[in-house]
C-alpha cells in the first residue's frame, strides 16, 4: 500500500473581512514578517506607555503639570486647570489602550486586519491633531511641555505610520484604509447581524461625541464649564483633548467605538483586542464622570454639560456590558 502524502509543515488561513488569522504548524512565522512585527510590538508598546506616563502626572498633580507644560501662561492655577487636566488624562487613557491593543495585535501577527488597521490610522489622526496643536500654541508653551508633548505626538504618529507605509503593498492599501474608516463611522447605526445591546450602546456613544464636539474649541469649551476664566492655556489643553475625540478625518475614538461595534455583532468581545479596548473605553469614561459629574450634581457648567455626562454615562455602560460578555456565554 502507498505511504500517504507527507504532511505539510505549515498552513495559513486568512479571513480578510474582519480579522487574519495565521496558524503555524511545525514552523513559524517567516523570518522579516516575524521581525516587523516584535519592532511594531515595541513601538507600540512605547507609545501605550508615553500616554500613559503623561497621563499620571495629569490626575495626580494636575496644576503642577500645567506649570511644566505652560509656565507663566498657566498662572494663577484654578480650578480650572484641575478640570482640564482630568479631561485630558481621560483621552490619554484611551490613546494609552489602543496602543497596547495594537501591541497584541502585532505579537499575534494581526496586525493587517481591518479592526488592526482601523485603529492604527486612529492614532495616525490623534497624533497628527496633536501635532498641529503644540504647533499652534508653541508659544505658550515651555521648552519642557514643547518637547514632552511633540516627542510624545511623534512617536504616536511614527510608530503606526512607520508600519502602513513600510511597502509598496501597504502604500498602496492606504486609500482603502481610509475609506474604510469613514465607512466604518457611516455603519456605526448597522444592525444587519441584529440587535445587541452592546452594539447600540457602542453606536448611540460614538455618534453623540462625533456630534457635540463639532464647533469650535472656543464655544464647546465654554459650553462646557459655563465660564473659561483661563486664556490660551485652556484652550490648548481643551484642543488636545479634542485631537482624541474630534470629528473631523480618522479619530481614534471613532475607530474605538467603530470596532466595538464590529467585535459585538460577531460575538467577538471576548478577544484580546476587544478586552483591551473595552477597559480603555471604562477607565475613560470614568475618568470624564469624576470631573464633570460633580459639575453637574453641582448645577454649573454650560448646555453641553448634561450631552456630554449623559455620553459618557452611555460609555461606562457600554464598556460594562462589553466585558461582561467577554466573560459569559450570553452575548448582549
Amino acid at each position: 500500500m502507498a505511504a500517504p502524502p507527507p504532511r505539510p509543515s505549515s498552513y495559513e488561513y486568512n479571513r480578510e473581512s474582519t480579522e487574519s488569522y495565521s496558524k503555524t504548524v511545525g514552523g513559524g512565522a517567516s523570518g522579516a514578517g516575524s521581525t516587523e512585527d516584535e519592532r511594531s510590538s515595541w513601538g507600540f508598546a512605547a507609545v501605550a506607555l508615553a500616554h500613559a506616563g503623561i497621563a499620571i502626572p495629569l490626575l495626580f498633580q494636575p496644576r503642577e503639570a500645567a506649570k511644566f507644560l505652560l509656565g507663566g501662561t498657566a498662572l494663577p492655577t484654578n480650578v480650572e486647570h484641575d478640570r482640564l487636566m482630568g479631561l485630558l488624562a481621560a483621552g490619554l487613557l484611551s490613546g494609552a489602550t489602543t496602543a497596547w491593543a495594537l501591541k497584541g495585535s502585532a505579537e499575534s501577527h494581526t496586525l493587517d486586519s481591518d479592526t488592526s488597521e482601523r485603529l492604527q490610522l486612529g492614532l495616525v489622526g490623534l497624533a497628527g491633531a496633536a501635532l498641529g496643536v503644540h504647533v499652534l500654541h508653541g508659544g505658550s508653551l515651555t521648552n519642557n511641555g514643547l518637547t514632552a508633548g511633540a516627542a510624545a505626538a511623534a512617536l504616536t504618529l511614527a510608530v503606526p505610520a512607520g508600519r502602513m507605509l513600510a511597502t509598496d503593498r501597504s502604500r498602496r492599501r492606504l486609500g482603502n484604509r481610509l475609506k474604510g474608516v469613514f465607512d466604518g463611522v457611516g455603519r456605526l447605526f448597522d444592525f444587519r447581524h441584529g440587535f445587541k445591546l452592546s452594539s447600540a450602546l457602542y453606536a448611540v456613544d460614538g455618534n453623540l461625541l462625533l456630534s457635540v464636539f463639532h464647533s469650535l474649541p472656543q464655544k464647546t469649551l465654554g459650553n462646557l464649564l459655563g465660564y473659561v476664566l483661563k486664556g490660551d492655556d485652556s484652550i490648548f489643553l481643551w484642543r488636545n483633548m479634542l485631537a482624541v475625540l474630534r470629528r473631523a478625518g480618522p479619530s481614534c475614538y471613532s475607530a474605538v467605538t467603530y470596532s466595538l461595534k464590529e467585535k459585538a455583532d460577531a460575538d467577538a468581545l471576548a478577544d484580546h483586542t476587544s478586552r483591551t479596548l473595552n477597559l480603555g473605553l471604562l477607565l475613560s469614561s470614568l475618568g470624564h464622570l469624576v470631573v464633570l459629574g460633580p459639575m453637574a450634581n453641582e448645577g454649573t457648567g454650560g448646555k453641553y454639560l448634561p450631552v456630554l455626562v449623559g455620553t459618557w454615562a452611555t460609555a461606562f455602560a457600554a464598556s460594562l456590558v462589553g466585558l461582561s460578555s467577554s466573560t459569559t456565554a450570553k452575548r448582549l
